[in-house]
């Protein structure tokens, strides 16, 4: 009986192994990070503004997603600034004519019951290994390809951040904008996510980005209801948001590359 249970401890000892590396994943900055990539995208929506800052100008993208009637409905906007600065003439003129509301190129409508909804599509592409993911309410990189750790707090009250850093190589994977990127991820108070900042790392980037910054917010009133607002309602709401990227920019720090 004695010599028996000596048989026991490899048994013992993998068990404890097994634990300690289901710990350790689990209470990962990558982890972390993915269950609030995971909460955002079960509300099957959210509101993203997406910065593309190049040399020139910066393309502001407000894409709106919700559910309605059964069905997940994606709205965009797209306006120009002026780096740092306001509303490029072009965009005012497209506000006045409300025109900057519905890009064709974006727009779209798929069904809330199909197979692939937000959650079910940022699980397969994990699953698939994508360095990059395409789809609403997601950041456009995989946390667990991103080296990330974490660097602590950001922001003021009530916009408070946990702040990870990382560094993102492509290896698979659509829509990369950056062959190598330096990352970091804000993830809000309540596990919900706050922003990504992509800096362009090394080389040029194809398209010429220097950066790509992306903060998600959760509204109660669906982006479409710009339409009904005055000409000046929409340049304040569009300028105030161009404004809160620009924050969540400045609180990530130019030229430091994650170890």
């Amino acid at each position: 009986m004695t010599v028996s249970r000596w048989w026991l401890w490899p048994l013992i000892v993998a068990a404890v192994v097994d634990l300690a590396l289901v710990v350790r994943h689990q209470t990962s900055p990558a982890a972390a990070v993915n269950r609030a990539v995971t909460r955002t995208t079960a509300l099957n929506g959210c509101q993203e503004s997406v910065l593309l800052r190049q040399a020139g100008v910066d393309l502001l993208y407000v894409v709106g997603t919700w559910t309605t009637g059964g069905r997940l409905v994606v709205e965009p906007a797209a306006l120009s600034f002026h780096p740092g600065a306001g509303l490029t003439s072009a965009s005012r003129k497209q506000i006045e004519l409300g025109a900057e509301l519905g890009n064709a190129t974006m727009s779209l409508a798929i069904s809330a019951h199909q197979a692939l909804t937000l959650g079910a599509s940022y699980r397969s592409q994990l699953r698939l290994g994508a360095s990059w993911l395409s789809g609403p309410c997601v950041p456009l990189t995989n946390p667990f390809q991103s080296r990330l750790t974490v660097t602590g707090q950001a922001g003021a009250l009530p916009n408070r951040y946990t702040l990870y850093r990382g560094l993102l190589t492509v290896n698979r994977g659509g829509q990369a904008l950056f062959s190598k990127a330096d990352l970091w991820v804000g993830v809000r108070a309540d596990g919900r996510l706050g922003f990504e900042v992509l800096r362009q790392n090394r080389g040029t980037s194809p398209s010429g980005l220097l950066a790509v910054a992306t903060v998600f917010s959760y509204p109660r009133q669906h982006l479409n209801s710009l339409v009904r607002a005055t000409v000046a309602a929409r340049e304040s709401f569009y300028t105030a948001d161009y404004h809160r990227v620009l924050t969540a920019l400045a609180l990530t720090p130019v030229g430091q590359t994650p170890v």
